[in-house]
């Protein structure tokens, strides 16, 4: 009679805790394109700036060029070549801290930053940012070669390793491995997301004349918004899982 009873108590069930999902995308949009308002002008600047780089880039190494087009001394051609090389370096230098101060007015997006106030912060992350993103190309590239596949799970893998770097201080590898730890098991929902900004991109790459121009200063500053969003979303979801574990 014991034994009947007690095998009619019913266990508790423990319920396992389900995954959180990543905010929808249309609150992802909404939230990017309010964060994206607010600095336009900044966004605009540094682009327009990033843009005035590679086409003074562009003249210059067309410069020896057109010298021995035109049949000048081979001193002259010679010369020419060595100042391309220097504005080549020089501009890439530029470029990358351009770039990274487009990170750095997202961090300080509580301090609005005028465009000059960016650059002066993000100076200091500019080798960092070579490296980092260095490293992210180099395993992207490598896993192209492997059939391509291998490629476009690196590419979602290391997506926010930039940010990690700005963020959270994170350089290397270990940027690289963070982000890492943040996609896994969201690879699918990112990669979704990042195919759709990268589906608008190209539409609007497709517009004829003007459509590069488009996207350098207008579409490229939203998708680092659009990104960091999503970076955002996913940081959230693991300080949340690592929370609810603790307890």
């Amino acid at each position: 009679m014991e034994t009947q009873q007690q095998s009619s108590v019913t266990e508790p069930q423990v319920q396992r805790p389900t995954k959180a999902a990543l905010m929808p995308i249309d609150v992802l949009f909404k939230k990017s394109f309010d964060l994206y308002k607010k600095f336009l002008w900044v966004f605009v600047i540094l682009a327009a700036l990033h843009i005035a780089i590679m086409v003074g880039c562009v003249i210059v190494l067309a410069l020896p060029f057109l010298l021995l087009f035109f049949k000048q001394t081979i001193a002259l051609v010679i010369v020419a070549f060595l100042l391309a090389l220097a504005v080549v370096v020089s501009a890439t230098i530029l470029s990358l801290w351009v770039k990274v101060s487009f990170f750095v007015l997202l961090k300080e997006k509580d301090t609005p930053l005028k465009a000059r106030q960016a650059m002066a912060k993000g100076w200091p992350l500019v080798w960092s940012y070579l490296w980092v993103s260095f490293l992210v190309g180099l395993a992207v590239g490598l896993g192209t070669l492997l059939l391509i596949i291998p490629g476009i799970i690196f590419a979602v893998w290391f997506t926010f390793s930039v940010y990690i770097l700005v963020f959270e201080g994170q350089k290397g590898t270990q940027a690289l491995r963070r982000s890492r730890e943040l996609v896994k098991g969201y690879w699918w929902p990112v990669f979704g997301r990042l195919c759709l900004m990268f589906g608008i991109a190209f539409l609007v790459s497709r517009i004829p004349s003007i459509g590069f121009v488009l996207n350098m200063l207008f579409v490229t500053p939203f998708v680092l918004v659009y990104h960091y969003y999503l970076y955002e979303d996913l940081k959230n979801i693991q300080s949340s899982a690592l929370g609810s574990q603790g307890l």
